[in-house]
């Protein structure tokens, strides 16, 4: 299995803390997902600078992102940097998402 990040454990570990269940590196049979809120189809990578500046790295995201839809999973990109410089901001934006998922999707069931 592939490891996380010291970014993805931060923000994993931040997540956790507000009460958002997310499993760390998960395999959806097509690629390993930094986290993964299942709850409410969610997936979320941590990303290095590569990711936004490499043309090839940018289609490989595009593709990847295509097969998360294709799942019914929304992806969200957070760049390391924001982890190292707004932590608790990142966080707290990402579990209000989550939860507004998860509630859209429990009354629409």
């Amino acid at each position: 299995m592939k490891k996380s990040t010291e970014h993805t454990k931060k923000l994993h570990k931040a997540l956790t803390k507000r009460g958002i269940n997310c499993q760390k590196q998960k395999w959806d049979n097509h690629k390993h997902i930094d986290l993964s809120v299942d709850e409410a189809r969610l997936y979320i990578e941590v990303d290095g600078d590569q990711h936004y500046t490499s043309s090839r790295q940018i289609k490989k995201d595009i593709v990847r992102d295509y097969y998360s839809s294709r799942d019914g999973f929304r992806t969200i990109h957070i760049p390391n940097r924001l982890i190292d410089d707004k932590l608790d901001n990142v966080a707290d934006a990402i579990a209000q998402v989550a939860r507004d998922c998860i509630n859209y999707s429990n009354k629409n069931k």
